[in-house]
């Protein structure tokens, strides 16, 4: 059996794709759909080390996407903010535990501030 990848949440050979895709309908295929297929097919063990690992992403996908979206290179966003740039790299490689001061320097870049986001539950409403 060829593995295709392994993130650590399963593995996906290439039969279980053409199985999932049909050998036909790969390129028509969107990338996401697979995603969503290969999610569906995970065990709980599986859901919960997915969810860790997105979790774990979440603050470095949220930085390359604010960077880019202002045309930013790292470098740039690093002067900006007062911080190394092998920072700013780590934090996106989810390979650094940033300190908060950073962190806000960071978020102030981009006319944001650190807080507590909700995870898909609603929200508490305030008493009245």
């Amino acid at each position: 059996m060829r593995m295709v990848h392994n993130l650590g949440i399963g593995r996906v050979d290439k039969n279980h794709m053409k199985r999932k895709l049909g050998s036909t309908d790969v390129v028509g295929s969107s990338f996401d759909d697979y995603v969503a297929e290969v999610e569906a097919d995970l065990d709980k063990t599986g859901q919960e080390m997915l969810h860790a690992f997105r979790s774990h992403y979440t603050l470095a996908n949220q930085l390359i996407e604010l960077r880019k979206r202002q045309k930013m290179t790292q470098q740039q966003l690093a002067k900006l903010a007062g911080v190394h740039q092998s920072e700013v790299s780590r934090i996106e490689r989810g390979a650094a535990n940033a300190s908060q001061s950073a962190l806000e320097r960071i978020a102030r870049v981009f006319g944001t501030s650190l807080g507590f986001v909700p995870t898909g539950a609603k929200r508490p409403r305030a008493a009245a």
